[in-house]
């Protein structure tokens, strides 16, 4: 990179670093509904309780269902800095500014110094990865993890070296451990490789040093949870994730099957539980949403926890009624889904707000 570039992208970092500090200034930190599962697991490993969710007010058991390197990281920061937000946000303000530097040199590389300095720019500028630099959720861990992933990746397929697929493996995984709704996208590497290089062999050999750091990290995690909790898999709440973004129609339901009533009687139910009857108004002051309703698809598997049912059937048994609802109606489902913006939506039109899931 020459001199002139160097300056540029150090010119993006500075801006984008003034902009998050200014509101550090201004603001402070935020929080949402998920930041107090994501802070007591941090708190219990910090002060030596080992990866356990303590919460007297929650739905969802935190441990089997957060991945742990947001928790991890809110750790490490807490252990030197000790059990306050500001230093967590000023290191996540840090990485945002970063950030803008890896979009600048991804798009740099694909597309030269003009659009890369503009795609920097507009990262640098972004209000909403301002605001998520400054709010305790894992956006903006996962984000730049996912953005220096992305930057190993083509830096390989420029340079040929096996160690870069292999450094942006590695980054991805912790990137999934970070927020595991990406894990399916790994999937897509060797297809891009194959199309990027038309070379099987070469494809093939990159794709593997990519893939074995990826599913040695996720691996040890689902080996965990299967020692610990019965469940082999990242999170137990992929299932309830996948019920609440397909959204389907309340009719669809079977009443026979005591999981399907239970999702049906949430979604119309008129008394879905509201933020403040599962998060102490001590934890609601700083938050970004102030106001919703907790998923119906959470409310469901409350009544089916309370029933007896462990978290992890729970959530196997939300995953084959979310697929069954997509062998039943696929072409309606993909065209009344939107799932990348509603997976964090509710899973019916009664159940209205912001709330989130543990």
């Amino acid at each position: 990179m020459d001199r002139l570039s160097r300056r540029k992208v150090l010119l993006l970092v500075v801006l984008a670093l003034a902009l998050r500090l200014g509101l550090i200034v201004a603001a402070g930190p935020f929080t949402e509904p998920d930041s107090l599962t994501y802070d007591n697991l941090a708190r219990n490993l910090a002060g030596g309780q080992g990866y356990s969710d303590t919460r007297p007010f929650k739905i969802l058991d935190g441990s089997m269902s957060v991945p742990p390197v947001y928790p991890g990281f809110l750790a490490a920061v807490y252990a030197v800095f000790g059990f306050r937000y500001g230093p967590v946000i000023v290191i996540q303000q840090v990485l945002g500014a970063l950030l803008a530097a890896l979009a600048c040199l991804i798009a740099t590389r694909l597309f030269g110094g003009r659009i890369g300095f503009w795609t920097g720019l507009i990262v640098a500028l972004h209000p909403w990865l301002i605001v998520y630099g400054s709010t305790l959720m894992t956006e903006a861990l996962f984000t730049f993890l996912f953005a220096a992933s992305m930057y190993f990746l083509v830096k390989g397929l420029f340079s040929g070296r096996v160690l870069d697929f292999a450094l942006a493996g590695l980054v991805m995984g912790l990137a999934i451990l970070c927020r595991a709704s990406f894990q399916y996208y790994v999937l897509l590497i060797p297809v891009v490789l194959l199309v990027a290089l038309k070379d099987f062999k070469r494809a093939a050999w990159h794709s593997l040093a990519y893939l074995v750091p990826v599913l040695f990290l996720l691996g040890g995690w689902c080996l965990r949870n299967q020692r610990t909790h019965g469940f082999f898999g990242l999170t137990s709440v992929g299932g309830i994730n996948f019920i609440a973004g397909l959204n389907p129609p309340p009719s669809s339901y079977d009443l026979r099957d005591p999981f399907e009533k239970a999702l049906l009687e949430a979604c119309n139910s008129p008394a879905t539980r509201t933020i403040a009857s599962v998060i102490p108004p001590s934890g609601q002051g700083r938050m970004v949403f102030k106001s919703g309703t907790v998923y119906c698809t959470n409310e469901a598997a409350k009544t089916l926890l309370d029933q007896g049912y462990s978290l992890a059937e729970v959530d196997r048994e939300f995953t084959r009624i979310a697929l069954k609802q997509v062998r039943k109606a696929p072409v309606r489902l993909s065209r009344s889904s939107n799932l990348t913006a509603r997976l964090a939506r509710p899973c019916h039109r009664t159940c209205r707000g912001s709330g989130a899931s543990s």
